[in-house]
């Protein structure tokens, strides 16, 4: 078992089972590469607009009491006002992860499109499988969907990694 203290050991867990759902995919799909990759500075590199409009629209579809909804837009307004510029959100709570989600879901979306259960994401961690010929295209697609969003893939981050490499380490 994990000893992870607090809400840590939530993440831990959720990294594990991700890894654990990756290697578990591997094994029916030889031959396929990984692609790793993160996003540069996530948290603090978020569009605020973008997160107002989609939260917005979210509260609005939920069947939450009004009181509620005006809470947790102060709330969200409270974690983007350490971020004056217009761009990112405080790490302090768990809803700055729900934040975090809501900024990733069209990314996600258009992503699962494409590579479906081959693509994997652990909060700003982004692991694609592929075809070793697919390669190139993949991580073309994968900054260009991050730029749609205003964010940046970290290429110190990036790596190429073989199935049989990660079910060996990883």
């Amino acid at each position: 078992a994990l000893n992870c203290p607090y809400n840590f050991e939530h993440y831990i867990s959720g990294y594990k089972k991700r890894n654990d759902n990756i290697a578990e995919y591997l094994e029916g799909n030889p031959g396929k590469i990984l692609i790793v990759s993160d996003i540069e500075k996530f948290y603090p590199n978020i569009d605020q607009e973008s997160i107002r409009k989609r939260f917005g629209r979210k509260l609005q579809d939920s069947s939450m009491p009004d009181g509620a909804k005006s809470l947790a837009s102060h709330f969200l307004e409270d974690l983007f006002s350490f971020f004056p510029k217009g761009r990112g959100v405080i790490t302090c709570s768990e809803f700055s992860h729900v934040i975090g989600d809501i900024a990733l879901e069209e990314f996600d979306s258009k992503l699962v499109s494409e590579y479906g259960d081959a693509y994997f994401r652990y909060v700003d961690d982004i692991v694609l499988i592929v075809n070793p010929e697919d390669k190139d295209k993949s991580v073309g697609l994968l900054e260009a969907l991050a730029l749609e969003e205003g964010l940046t893939i970290n290429a110190e981050k990036n790596d190429v990694i073989t199935s049989d490499s990660w079910l060996k380490y990883g």
